[in-house]
């Protein structure tokens, strides 16, 4: 975990100050603080284009993971995100819950109710029967095979954003 800390590529002196060496304590002080924070970037797809990718870099601008999106709202003016891809490049950093991690950001960010994974894979499918499992989704449902639909647990991950950082340093250490 050590080594993901001392990877990412913080943007201001700012974050720098609060990040150490421990990437879990890294997440803590950008989700803790106020506004919230995780370094990473954001590109467009195309200039106008609403498909947003966010990415995480290691200190060298190479690409650890990232994550291709929408956010949507409906007519009763719920936010949902539309996962549209999603990869980690580096072996190293798989099964560290660092896409996890990517969703709960992207789901406090834009305060999202569901998820939709568009032209899911299996390992989306494996994905978000484990995030269900660790009570971030509430339901998990395929739509007609070409969408998952993830009903977020809004009262956990609330939970898991708080400031104090608890559970979320429980998330990450996989005690939860």
């Amino acid at each position: 975990m050590a080594a993901l800390a001392r990877s990412v590529l913080r943007y201001s002196a700012r974050h720098e100050a609060a990040a150490s060496d421990s990437f879990s304590d890294h997440v803590i002080a950008g989700l803790s603080d106020s506004p919230k924070w995780l370094s990473a970037k954001y590109f467009y797809d195309a200039a106008g284009s609403e498909l947003l990718e966010l990415k995480i870099l290691d200190g060298g601008k190479g690409v650890i993971a990232d994550a291709i999106f929408t956010s949507n709202q409906d007519r009763r003016n719920r936010n949902f995100l539309s996962i549209r891809d999603q990869h980690t490049f580096k072996k190293e950093f798989r099964q560290k819950r660092l896409m996890t991690l990517i969703h709960l950001f992207l789901i406090h960010r834009y305060k999202s109710v569901s998820i939709h994974y568009v032209s899911p894979t299996e390992d989306n499918l494996k994905q978000t029967q484990g995030m269900k499992a660790l009570g971030i989704y509430d339901d998990v449902n395929t739509e007609v095979g070409d969408v998952i639909v993830a009903r977020v647990n809004t009262k956990h991950v609330k939970s898991l954003m708080n400031p104090n950082g608890k559970e979320l340093k429980k998330l990450i250490a996989k005690r939860q």
